[in-house]
């Protein structure tokens, strides 16, 4: 539905700039999305799973590992690390401690070619150092799933930031090690890291990506603890601003911290078609504070002006 009422199709072949600007917008978009179709694939019948649990003082190890490593783990691998207080007993864990798991889902035809696209992970320098493995197994969508969801209770407040971040991997790990090591440890949170996503694909609104994408969910009850834990928050995610390129829509809070999520040609080219499309603003601008969201970086934004200024 757009801006003065008229109901559409958008492709890659009719209102081909809604379609583009529909997948990357976020919460800008111009206009209202009614329905959507979806291109399906078959799942892989050698979908395969495995989990590697270590403790939280190898993290600096073991991701400093998966920085430079990335790239010889297949693409057909999803891969994750995650800090977090598991919420099950760990045998020879203390409870309440921090884990640093590392999780990978490989999409493959075969147990076999699985098996060996996770070969990486399960031979890599560190995997005797776990506390406790989960082998490659074969899987299903509905079981990883429930996996995720098991770290998201509903019920709960969320405070949540994240980075895409560039830099050496001894950066990587030093600048994270707040987020990692001092995260609230009474709470059903965690802090993620994304690996080797992958830079192919369609022209889209949301081009902005990096090897690596650092996440962080803190997950509370009491709402008397919310400036508590937006002020943790918002200060752990300082140390990773001389590494930050921008940040995902999904893991954002613009009203508390600003930056960027696209690139600089989309946002150009998305505010043409956001004046084009709904002129009148029928629309509401980007939830994002008095200043609003114009796409930079808040901190470089500041460098900026006191460089003008000398």
């Amino acid at each position: 539905m757009t801006a003065d009422g008229e109901l559409i199709r958008a492709d890659d072949t009719q209102n081909v700039d809604l379609f583009w600007a529909a997948r990357g917008a976020g919460p800008g978009y111009c206009g209202i999305i009614t329905r959507f179709h979806l291109r399906t694939r078959p799942i892989p019948v050698g979908l395969s799973s495995m989990v590697q649990a270590f403790p939280v003082d190898k993290y600096a190890d073991v991701l400093g590992w998966l920085c430079a490593e990335q790239h010889s783990i297949p693409d057909t691998v999803h891969l994750v690390a995650i800090s977090s207080v598991p919420q099950f007993p760990i045998p020879g864990h203390p409870d309440g401690e921090l884990l640093f798991v590392v999780w990978a889902v490989a999409f493959c035809n075969s147990e076999d070619e699985s098996r060996a696209a996770l070969a990486p992970l399960t031979e890599g320098p560190f995997a005797n150092h776990a506390l406790f493995a989960i082998d490659p197994h074969p899987t299903t969508l509905q079981n990883e799933y429930a996996f995720v969801d098991s770290s998201h209770p509903s019920g709960y407040r969320y405070r949540v930031d994240s980075a895409w971040v560039d830099g050496a991997p001894s950066q990587i790990v030093a600048a994270s090690s707040r987020l990692v090591l001092e995260r609230p440890r009474n709470e059903p949170g965690h802090t993620f890291f994304q690996f080797a996503l992958p830079h192919e694909g369609p022209d889209i609104a949301m081009s902005l990506k990096t090897d690596v994408m650092i996440g962080t969910y803190v997950i509370y009850e009491d709402s008397a603890s919310d400036e508590i834990h937006r002020d943790w928050l918002l200060s752990a995610m300082q140390d990773l601003e001389p590494l930050t390129i921008g940040q995902y829509w999904g893991d954002s809070d613009q009203q508390n911290r600003r930056v960027k999520c696209l690139t600089d040609a989309s946002w150009t080219r998305l505010q043409q078609i956001r004046a084009e499309r709904d002129p009148d603003g029928v629309f509401e601008e980007y939830l994002a504070g008095e200043s609003g969201f114009d796409n930079t970086n808040a901190w470089e934004a500041v460098t900026d002006r006191m460089d003008a200024g000398r």
